[in-house]
């Protein structure tokens, strides 16, 4: 032994160096020759000259260090048992990977999931069967890094041990064991397609189902196929547990089956489908959501509101084709969307900055708010939309000349409006703004006033008229 070597060897013993970690650094540095004194530390009758020395050995990482730190496994302190896995872990060679595997059967659960882990890591397909066993083992954190490492290696022979991990009695098994699932890919689709149907099966597990679907839906477009199949199944729950995993996968292929959930005869999965298309992101799927805002369920109703918030300024143009509806509950539902959306007065600003809304669409939107909000029958409908105005004052600044055109328009029947006074100049703002190529002309027919106005209307539209020429 060389003096630099044996003055290292000699400072584990006597602590002169502060950090052990300062020490393992630079036995490793001098390599093979310094295992064999390392293997004489490591029956030192002082425990932390006996860690120092596995974690020397570890760092030095070589097919020599297997023997002794195989021995360091039987040690009776737990700290050198631990920095011995820790460093058969860093050992990359057949050996070590054996030592590892006869580690799992360890009587120290310690030893056994810091095993299970290192075997992991290794990436080795010859690991997956004592993994599996590992797997069953009665210590709960050995079977959450054997179900980690099946998951790290991806191997399709450990798929029967994870769809068992579904139904684990620990949550982070199940869940680890879906993500592991998600990992191998196309080999898993059939079991997990299987799992939806079965949901926890004897086990009684009710969100084995629930995991396997998003599963499948972390696979993307592999899964959605097998997710479309399971919305149409029997079973109501099965529907629902389907069209909540295809809202999280996030696929554009996954839109025809949301859509015909829309239709389902369970008002629940209807609800979850509506959810799953606002979690989708997809601003076309905002002209599905609408109609669900007047459904007879409060359930529904609630669902299609989060989701236009979801969906955003893509939401805009349809709740404003809403506001078109025959039924005056279906417009009163859009107008209350919109203003979930953004503030009545910085909506239209809001509208202007969307990047994802066409000149035609942005002035489809004008069209459709100005002729609403003007002519609505119903007054809890036009009190609740924009000046239409104030959004052609801020479609003066778009970057299309068609725009900035009809634009203008507006607001010169605005000026009309306020010069006339209020109520004769409502059918020149029903007219389509001029330059705007706008295809809506005929698309809003205003409600006719009722010939006799219920008792309280009039009284009502005379304060707010009052209140509107006071503000000028």
């Amino acid at each position: 032994m060389d003096e630099r070597l044996f003055r290292l060897v000699s400072s584990l013993r006597l602590g002169d160096l502060a950090m052990p970690s300062a020490a393992a650094e630079a036995i490793a540095g001098i390599g093979v020759a310094a295992v064999a004194p390392l293997a004489e530390a490591l029956a030192d009758p002082d425990r932390a000259v006996r860690w120092r020395a596995a974690e020397a050995l570890g760092a030095i990482a070589h097919a020599r260090c297997v023997e002794p730190l195989v021995r360091a496994l039987s040690d009776g302190d737990a700290l050198v048992r631990r920095r011995a896995v820790e460093g058969l872990g860093r050992v990359r060679c057949a050996a070590a990977a054996d030592a590892l595997t006869r580690a799992l059967r360890h009587a120290d659960g310690e030893v056994r999931w810091r095993a299970a882990g290192a075997l992991g890591r290794s990436d080795r397909a010859d690991a997956v069967p004592p993994l599996c066993a590992a797997a069953r083992d009665a210590d709960a954190h050995v079977r959450l890094r054997a179900v980690e490492a099946l998951g790290a290696i991806a191997a399709p022979e450990g798929i029967a041990t994870l769809m068992r991990g579904l139904t684990d009695s620990a949550p982070a098994i199940r869940t680890c064991a879906a993500v592991a699932l998600a990992r191998i890919g196309e080999p898993a689709v059939d079991s997990l397609s299987r799992a939806i149907v079965r949901g926890g099966g004897a086990t009684r597990r009710p969100d084995a189902g629930t995991l396997a679907a998003d599963a499948l839906a972390a696979m993307g477009p592999l899964g959605v196929p097998a997710l479309a199949e399971a919305a149409r199944h029997p079973n109501a729950a099965v529907r629902q547990v389907a069209a909540r995993a295809l809202g999280r996968s996030r696929d554009p292929a996954a839109m025809p089956a949301l859509i015909l959930l829309l239709s389902d005869t369970d008002q629940a999965v209807r609800a979850r489908a509506v959810g799953a298309l606002g979690e989708m992101g997809d601003p076309g799927a905002a002209e599905f959501v609408v109609p669900a805002l007047v459904d007879g369920g409060a359930e529904l109703r609630a669902e299609a509101r989060r989701a236009l918030q979801a969906l955003g300024p893509g939401a805009v143009l349809a709740l404003a084709r809403g506001l078109a509806a025959p039924c005056a509950e279906a417009r009163r539902a859009a107008a209350r969307a919109l203003l979930d959306l953004a503030d009545p007065h910085e909506l239209p600003r809001w509208l202007l900055a969307d990047a994802r809304l066409s000149p035609r669409h942005r002035m489809e939107t004008l069209d459709l708010l100005r002729r609403v909000r003007y002519a609505d029958g119903d007054l809890r409908v036009r009190c609740r939309l924009p000046a239409p105005a104030a959004y052609a004052e801020s479609l003066l600044a778009d970057r299309d000349a068609a725009v900035r055109g009809g634009a203008r328009a507006v607001l010169d029947c605005a000026r009309l409006v306020r010069a006339r006074g209020p109520g004769c100049g409502d059918r020149a703002l029903l007219r389509p703004a001029r330059g705007t190529g706008c295809a809506t002309e005929g698309l809003v027919r205003p409600a006719e006033p009722p010939a006799e106005p219920p008792m309280g209307r009039g009284l009502v539209c005379r304060l707010v008229a009052r209140w509107r020429r006071r503000r000028r």
